[in-house]
């Protein structure tokens, strides 16, 4: 009961780590390796960088009217908040 419940956090730890760089496999096996308690502390630590690179890659774009964070498309140049209404634009792309 308890190697199930061990392995379900791991999976856990590998669904919220899947757009990272090592990708959801790669969080499953290191939770799995190093325990799921370390590997999320991990993932929070690096969590302002991480939305910091989403930001500037432009899939990410945080609301100015309420920090909603807004996964968008790179086609839709302009948009509106889902959750304030206010119009949500993306920065240009960086070379």
């Amino acid at each position: 009961m308890l190697i199930i419940l061990y392995l379900v956090f791991c999976l856990l730890i590998g669904i919220v780590g899947r757009r990272r760089r090592l990708g959801f496999f790669g969080f499953f096996l290191l939770s799995v390796l190093l325990t799921p308690v370390l590997t999320l502390g991990w993932l929070l630590i690096t969590h302002r960088r991480f939305l910091a690179k989403e930001v500037t890659a432009g899939h990410i774009v945080i609301c100015t009217e309420c920090q909603a964070q807004e996964v968008r498309e790179k086609s839709a140049q302009s948009q509106r908040c889902v959750r304030c209404g206010a119009p949500v634009t993306l920065p240009a792309p960086t070379a």
